[in-house]
């Protein structure tokens, strides 16, 4: 249906002089390819990284429905009532069938992320010093709940992490990191210790059930200077840390 739908605009009479129809299908489409030029669709299946693309949704959907109205208004009006009614009974249908495994789905993944990313920030709100910087891949949930100075390891919502560097960090030293093994790890793992570590299971917000497991780490000195944390795997950024202080943290 979406490629009848898309159709409408190539086979209708006169559709150069109604070329701003074609702006919602134009706008989405850029959009889509923007965005995967910009974040790597690392596990295209999952949620976690479908999400940056339901902007282009709405606009996609609005330009089915003009490419179907198109369609039908250059056919018999039998025709285009048919069309019409195909297009909304298919879409409702897929709605229907797909419901029952998308809502358990949703579910699970809510509890996912209620046992990790919030867990997580509000164990980093009991223990973190209302001061102090952290680190974490999710700055969504765990940022709000922890409600602390956040480091976004991805850089969406610190940007200068990713462009400036470790010149940039080294002026926000952190004193944890919320770390997901799966994808990331300290260059020198000798530099750091867990401080407390999170596993949910049947993890499926994304398709690496590993990723269930996530970890806090801190790191270990007895001076107050910051110290280089390189992280590599799939996010490499350097961080710099402040060694970890039970006295200020309990």
């Amino acid at each position: 249906m979406t490629w009848l739908a898309l159709g409408g605009y190539l086979r209708v009479p006169g559709f150069a002089r109604r070329r701003n129809l074609v702006l919602p299908l134009l706008t989405g489409i850029a959009y889509a390819v923007a965005n995967l030029l910009i974040v790597s669709p690392v596990d295209p299946g999952a949620f976690y990284h479908v999400r940056y693309l339901l902007p282009s949704v709405p606009l996609l959907v609005v330009a089915c429905v003009v490419g179907i109205v198109l369609l039908a208004a250059s056919r018999p009006r039998w025709l285009a009532r048919t069309l019409a009614g195909t297009f909304v009974a298919v879409g409702l249908a897929g709605a229907v069938i797909l419901y029952p495994h998308e809502s358990r789905r949703l579910h699970n993944d809510t509890r996912n992320i209620n046992e990790l990313q919030r867990t997580i920030g509000l164990w980093m709100a009991a223990h973190i010093p209302e001061d102090a910087w952290i680190a974490t891949y999710d700055a969504g949930a765990v940022r709000y709940f922890s409600d602390r100075r956040t480091l976004d390891l991805v850089g969406l919502n610190t940007p200068d992490l990713r462009w400036k560097g470790a010149k940039w960090s080294k002026e926000r030293p952190v004193v944890a990191v919320a770390l997901m093994p799966a994808l990331s790890w300290p260059v020198r793992p000798g530099v750091t210790r867990v401080l407390a570590s999170f596993w949910t299971p049947r993890y499926t917000v994304t398709s690496n059930p590993r990723m269930g497991l996530q970890i806090v780490l801190g790191c270990v000195g007895t001076d107050s200077s910051p110290q280089r944390l390189d992280l590599e795997g799939i996010v490499r950024v350097s961080l710099f840390c402040m060694p970890w202080r039970p006295d200020r943290s309990m």
